[in-house]
């Protein structure tokens, strides 16, 4: 392994990591100046500390298994940079340490939930248009945050406004699923792969045409939902990723998640799912748009942005029987009228989780 290091010479052209950036996103600028893809750059960078390995979909997700001080190390040696400004790009809340437990038997991985490590899978997670506005603004480069790489994020924490996940372009109005970087004179810009628009213009909002998208954001109404559900998408992501995941705070956060999945699922073929029985004035989600994903077990993970988005809304709108605060048009006030868009057995799980959430926030001193 030392030979093998010694004859890795660090790279002539490179970018450094942007403060608050996301793994995937440091290796996809660097591919960008290199010449190279995200998953060779990857495999030249870890072959001295894991040996030969070959590329595939989950070679980001086996980085993690080697120790965190070799692979900072390595990668602080291969860009001339210090550790420390590497081992910021893998936070512990949002790139969580796999076990080999958690891959197959061939070396695969049973699950990408959360960790959004892959360039080769799709990429569902989104973007911040003003995020990436005041990157070019401020003559730096495009770069993926961190928290847009959570599964539990839809809105972005820092300008309160939904994440897209689709290109705002009238002419193409694709999903975006594989983001890439070009060079722009001095900085790198992320663009839509199909109509190669960059993605911080046109201003849009996924499933809202463009003549209506700033007037949503500027909405006084928009913009207080956008806020309540950045709190709300805050505690999930505090909760899920405590570091003593007995907590209560952390089985609180679970049982929130996993009301969000029960309303995302449909147990029949065509069956509408919870979230399809509610319209929603600033959350557009097409019926048609979770066929693919509304009979998994656990669909959030899988589910687009919009959908996670209302999912969160309209449990925060039952919890606190404020729908039209929320933008829902029909109320929901009690748990017998919400069972009328759920199946029995889905309505059963959904209540239990509820009457837990309950149990949950009363006080433990009772029994005195």
């Amino acid at each position: 392994m030392v030979s093998a290091m010694a004859t890795l010479k660090p790279f002539v052209r490179y970018r450094l990591p942007m403060p608050g950036e996301a793994f995937p996103s440091f290796l996809a600028r660097n591919a960008a100046i290199l010449l190279s893809s995200p998953e060779q750059l990857l495999l030249s960078t870890v072959d001295a500390i894991n040996g030969a390995m070959e590329p595939g979909p989950d070679l980001a997700l086996r980085l993690t298994l080697a120790p965190a001080h070799e692979v900072t190390e390595h990668l602080a040696r291969m860009f001339s940079t210090d550790a420390k400004a590497i081992s910021s790009l893998f936070p512990r809340s949002i790139w969580p340490y796999v076990k080999r437990r958690d891959l197959t038997a061939d070396g695969g991985a049973k699950s990408l939930d959360g960790i959004g490590t892959s360039f080769s899978d799709r990429f569902r997670y989104g973007w911040c248009q003003q995020c990436l506005l005041e990157d070019r603004a401020g003559g730096k480069d495009h770069f993926i945050r961190q928290h847009w790489i959570s599964t539990y994020t839809t809105i972005c924490p820092v300008h309160n406004r939904p994440l897209n996940g689709y290109c705002a372009s009238n002419s193409c109005r694709k999903q975006v699923t594989l983001p890439i970087f070009v060079d722009y004179g001095k900085s790198l810009v992320l663009i839509c792969p199909k109509c190669h628009l960059p993605l911080d213009s046109p201003i849009g909002v996924d499933f809202v045409t463009q003549s209506n998208a700033r007037q949503l954001l500027n909405d006084p109404e928009a913009v207080t939902l956008y806020r309540q559900l950045a709190n709300m998408e805050a505690f999930l992501l505090d909760g899920l990723c405590v570091r003593t995941p007995r907590s209560k705070r952390h089985a609180l956060a679970n049982r929130l998640l996993k009301c969000c999945n029960l309303m995302l699922r449909a147990e029949f073929g065509n069956a509408l799912r919870a979230i399809d029985c509610y319209d929603n004035t600033f959350i557009r989600v097409p019926v048609k748009l979770g066929a693919a994903v509304r009979g998994l077990s656990e669909p959030f993970p899988a589910a687009t942005l919009v959908e996670r988005r209302k999912s969160i809304a309209l449990l925060s709108s039952l919890m606190t029987n404020r729908y039209r605060a929320y933008g829902f048009n029909r109320p929901v006030v009690t748990l017998e009228q919400f069972g009328d868009a759920m199946t029995r057995d889905l309505f059963e799980q959904f209540q239990r989780n509820i009457y837990d959430i309950a149990q949950m926030a009363l006080p433990t001193n009772l029994d005195v």
